[in-house]
């Protein structure tokens, strides 16, 4: 058996199809040492500087609270990115460091947000670009130093962090790899189709850059 945290937080274990689920339990109840360790170092990585938290280009400061008339978890309210939690009733928070619970919420707040823009935006630029294909898969991940991918079988690949971004910076994302779809390459002619339809993108590069 084998177990592996994920980048955002989540515990993955691989095991063969013959052990049982109680052995498996045993299993993570005998490394939850290591769980918790990698766990934290994950939740260690979620960019809040100063308290902040940078949401499509606006840095919005973090508070922490109970309102009812919320929904609970990650959300805007004026110029604040407000995590509301009913803990938080009987025990106010005092300190703006966040706690591991605290950083996985708020990159799942991240993933969800921008899917649901990518979601949203990605068909109107490949109507745009007048792309005959149709793209295949849509994911959101934590690629690293890739902000997005476009396989051979039109499967589109973003990075979740392009969530800090202007919408303008992720639009040159998303052309970019519909771009893909056209030409495979970084060829003359690919960067033709995504001056077309982005005429700032070198600024947009330097940008992520």
């Amino acid at each position: 058996m084998r177990l592996h945290v994920d980048r955002d937080g989540s515990l993955v274990v691989t095991a063969p199809p013959f052990v049982t689920r109680a052995v498996i339990e045993k299993f993570i109840q005998q490394n939850a040492g290591w769980i918790k360790k990698h766990q934290d170092k994950r939740a260690q990585s979620i960019p809040t500087q100063g308290g902040q938290f940078a949401l499509f280009g606006h840095n919005y400061r973090l508070e922490f609270g109970y309102r009812p008339q919320l929904p609970s978890g990650w959300q805007v309210v004026d110029e604040c990115l407000f995590y509301n939690n009913s803990r938080y009733l009987l025990a106010p928070k005092t300190e703006p460091t966040l706690t591991p619970p605290e950083k996985a919420s708020l990159e799942r707040f991240g993933r969800q947000t921008i899917r649901a823009y990518i979601v949203k935006r990605l068909p109107q630029l490949h109507a745009q670009m007048k792309i005959p294909q149709p793209f295949a898969r849509i994911t959101i991940k934590d690629q690293g130093t890739r902000w997005g991918s476009c396989s051979s079988d039109n499967n589109l690949n973003f990075n979740w962090r392009l969530v800090h971004y202007p919408p303008e910076v992720i639009d040159y994302v998303l052309i970019h790899e519909l771009a893909h779809m056209v030409h495979l390459d970084h060829s003359a002619r690919f960067w033709a189709l995504v001056a077309k339809y982005d005429g700032q993108y070198k600024l947009h590069q330097r940008q992520l850059r």
